[in-house]
């Protein structure tokens, strides 16, 4: 049961998470399926899963009703049917991994197995870079940003595993020093801010490690600079795809402010607001999110990664 949490997360890691696996009939159901037996294990605190009290419980029964009414307008409902479908599991999904740490001998095995899972995406991200000759690391999940993104969320609670015995600190030793190689060939400017603002927490917070965190946080803005320069001069491209989609998506918010267009429904709904600039905006790009964009290769066995 301790392991519960670590393979969930491997499971939308390694298949139903990424881009070429969510493509996929079978790891996508077999996350579904994951998520709705998770609600079957927090069933119990259903009523209230996040433990908010009263107010905190009608403004999350008030979020579930609003997805419904989206959903309900929406041009293209049969996009967001899985997302209202599995709304009660995702309310309740922070309840059933909060039964599976119940206790502290629980908690050490959840984190050290957590650790082991962090410490394997990121190799996994460094050795596919290798073998595809890919400019950015991206696999297992198949895009720089998610890959990022995952491990600064996951790195912290893998941090966790150097209290433990010989092996967690291995483990959590071995998942901090591949989640920096990882973020550094990675590139992804958002993860890497975050993944400095974390070691400067860390260097607050964690006095055995102040030293070190101070020195990956001053390391970590050191390569941020260059990008935040070109940002600041309006001289990144990358900066200005994501300013077309950004301002498509406001654009599509001011027309249906009340509504919008239903949970699911970007890639459908936001070329309706798009104006693309030419040599910013390649042709055949699959806009998913106002913040992310990639181009796949027909198969969806290899995703092209990166922004323009």
């Amino acid at each position: 049961m301790a392991i519960a949490p670590a393979l969930l997360l491997a499971l939308f890691a390694f298949a139903a998470g990424t881009l070429p696996g969510g493509a996929r009939f079978l790891p996508a159901a077999a996350g579904a399926a994951a998520l709705l037996a998770a609600t079957l294990f927090g069933a119990r605190e259903f009523l209230d899963p996040l433990r908010l009290g009263r107010a905190g419980r009608v403004l999350l029964w008030a979020s579930g009703v609003a997805v419904l009414a989206s959903l309900a307008a929406s041009p293209v409902p049969r996009a967001g049917f899985e997302i209202a479908l599995l709304l009660p599991a995702l309310a309740v999904l922070p309840a059933a991994v909060a039964r599976c740490l119940g206790t502290q001998a629980r908690r050490r095995t959840a984190i050290t197995a957590v650790a082991a899972l962090v410490a394997a995406v990121a190799i996994d991200g460094l050795v596919e870079k290798v073998a595809q000759g890919s400019d950015r690391a991206a696999m297992p999940l198949g895009h720089h940003v998610p890959f990022a993104a995952f491990l600064v969320l996951t790195a912290p609670v893998a941090a966790l595993a150097l209290r433990g015995p010989a092996l967690s600190r291995f483990l959590g030793g071995l998942a901090l020093v591949a989640t920096v190689a990882a973020l550094v060939v990675a590139r992804s400017w958002l993860a890497g801010t975050a993944a400095a603002i974390e070691m400067l927490l860390a260097a607050r917070l964690l006095p055995r490690v102040r030293q070190l965190a101070w020195g990956l946080a001053f390391l970590g803005a050191a390569l941020l600079v260059p990008r935040a320069e070109r940002l600041l001069r309006g001289g990144d491209p990358s900066f200005a795809a994501r300013a077309v989609y950004v301002r498509a998506a406001l654009a599509g918010a001011a027309a249906r402010p009340v509504l919008g267009w239903g949970p699911g429904s970007t890639a459908w709904t936001l070329p309706l607001h798009e104006r693309p600039r030419p040599g910013v905006n390649p042709p055949g790009e699959a806009v998913g999110d106002a913040l992310l964009k990639a181009k796949y290769a027909p198969s969806f066995k290899r995703p092209q990664v990166g922004l323009p």
